[in-house]
């Protein structure tokens, strides 16, 4: 087609450039997940992926918009203590609130989807020992 030559694209198992800038997996779930009752199981599991562990506090903001009226952007009190765990690199990093588990990876860092599978497969186990058995996104 338009003169470019036909590509057998099962040859391609990796991109060798890409131009993303990150690649996100997001599960959200209606639980509320206790963090700390599986914490220790969760790093077990991603430690050979993602060694550096720390506990983050994320803080929330509320943005009120009302017609013909400036947003009101505003801290809330309720802070969020969310569960990080980190490439060696920085360049992949999975992030457990208590309703969301989010793995991101740098675009520079993703070369395809079967690198990260297993990394997913572990995400999975997550959502099993934690009883998670119903998603919202």
């Amino acid at each position: 087609m338009f003169g470019f030559p036909q590509i057998d694209r099962n040859e391609i198992n990796q991109f060798k450039k890409n131009y993303l800038n990150s690649v996100v997996f997001q599960v959200k779930y209606n639980e509320s997940l206790p963090l700390l009752d599986y914490k220790s199981e969760i790093i077990k599991l991603f430690f050979e992926f993602l060694p550096i562990c720390k506990d983050v506090i994320q803080k929330k903001l509320n943005v009120l918009l009302k017609p013909d009226h400036t947003p009101i952007v505003g801290q809330t009190k309720e802070n969020e203590k969310v569960l990080e765990l980190r490439s060696q690199d920085g360049q992949k990093v999975l992030a457990i609130s208590k309703d969301i588990i989010s793995f991101t990876i740098s675009g520079s860092a993703y070369t395809n989807f079967d690198k990260i599978i297993n990394i997913l497969e572990i995400i999975e186990k997550i959502l099993v020992i934690c009883k998670i058995d119903s998603l919202n996104r």
